[in-house]
């Protein structure tokens, strides 16, 4: 199975990859549009931002994000994630800062972009267990060896979207735990 894939990004590339190229690839796509200055702007003001004409996705794509789409799929993999990784060493603060913010936005009562009925179906839905879900985690600490597998699937949740541009609707498989 691997050695048709190798073979191919050997002839379409000139290097050896046991994975399709395009894999690794989405990854630094989405670490380079989380980690960089637009995402960090998206994550606080949201979309006030848009204007007249101005798609979402438009204001959170890196400024340099038409030239890294130039570049061949081997190179550009490699360009999203130097980029990505310069940005987090280059700008510890705001890294931290935007991983609050989608600490927050990934288990917030609503969507950050909600018209007002849905902020009120959200709140009279999740707005209802999510609190009491707060209250049964610190309720639980005395029996912590019988509730640590369950809060560790929250946190290793958490923590694996927090990293990338996050919204209540990623938080949904892992309601029905809650």
């Amino acid at each position: 199975i691997i050695t048709p894939w190798s073979l191919r990004n050997h002839h379409r590339y000139g290097q050896y990859s046991i994975v399709p190229i395009y894999a690794p690839h989405a990854l630094g796509f989405s670490l380079y549009t989380a980690c960089c200055d637009e995402a960090l702007l998206n994550e606080t003001v949201g979309d006030n931002l848009k204007g007249p004409g101005i798609k979402p996705i438009d204001q959170i794509l890196p400024a340099d994000y038409a030239y890294a789409q130039s570049l061949p799929l081997p190179e550009r993999k490699k360009y999203y994630m130097e980029k990505s990784i310069g940005w987090i060493k280059a700008n510890p603060d705001k890294f931290i800062w935007v991983v609050y913010k989608r600490l927050i936005h990934f288990w917030r009562l609503y969507p950050m972009i909600a018209h007002k009925w849905e902020k009120i179906a959200a709140i009279a839905t999740s707005g209802l267990y999510l609190p009491l879900a707060a209250l049964g985690v610190f309720l639980s600490t005395a029996a912590f060896k019988k509730t640590s597998l369950l809060l560790a699937l929250f946190a290793s949740y958490t923590l694996l979207h927090v990293f990338f541009t996050t919204t209540v609707r990623y938080r949904v498989p892992i309601d029905p735990f809650i």
